[in-house]
């Protein structure tokens, strides 16, 4: 029986940065991947759409995509994989933007080493997974709720103003 390798997908428009990427992560001591790579946003789209991914390392400036816009065209096809953003710009504010917008993490080119690389992934698969497991758990809580047979109902102490209620509550009260 085969296992299927992870897969990560790089897009990266920059033979050079590409090269410097896939040796660093040739030395990591991480779990054999098996590495696709787009060099467009065009074709990271046909990938995501046709693959699995456990990570993206996202160059935001490519020949037919740049800034946040290449993220946010990025971000809702990556599924369950972080996504982590390259850049070769300083630039505070598109990387602030990606990162309140869901990327991981960021790597500026040229100023990290395969360590970098490997605690940045690492620490970036580890907190995608935990950021699903509680939104996993904001869901069946919600069910809980929803679904009580007790009316239940949720309000702001200060204000005294109801939040929400179940449908218990509007079954038993009248009124929602």
């Amino acid at each position: 029986m085969t296992s299927v390798k992870p897969r990560i997908l790089i897009v990266e428009d920059n033979p050079g940065d590409l090269f410097l990427v896939k040796e660093f992560l040739k030395r990591t001591s991480l779990p054999a991947y098996e590495i696709l790579h787009a060099d467009t946003l065009e074709q990271a789209i046909i990938l995501l759409n046709t693959n699995k991914f456990k990570l993206i390392l996202l160059d935001l400036f490519l020949m037919d995509s740049e800034g946040i816009d290449t993220f946010e065209k990025i971000y809702p096809l990556s599924a369950n994989a972080p996504v982590i953003v390259l850049t070769g710009l300083i630039d505070d504010n598109v990387t602030a933007e990606a990162l309140k917008k869901g990327a991981q993490d960021y790597l500026v080119k040229g100023h990290y080493d395969k360590k970098l690389l490997e605690k940045t992934i690492r620490y970036a698969i580890e907190r995608k997974q935990n950021q699903q497991l509680l939104k996993q758990s904001e869901e069946e809580y919600k069910q809980l709720f929803e679904n009580n047979p007790v009316p239940m109902w949720a309000y702001d102490t200060r204000s005294h103003r109801i939040l929400m209620v179940n449908a218990s509550a509007i079954l038993y009260y009248g009124y929602s």
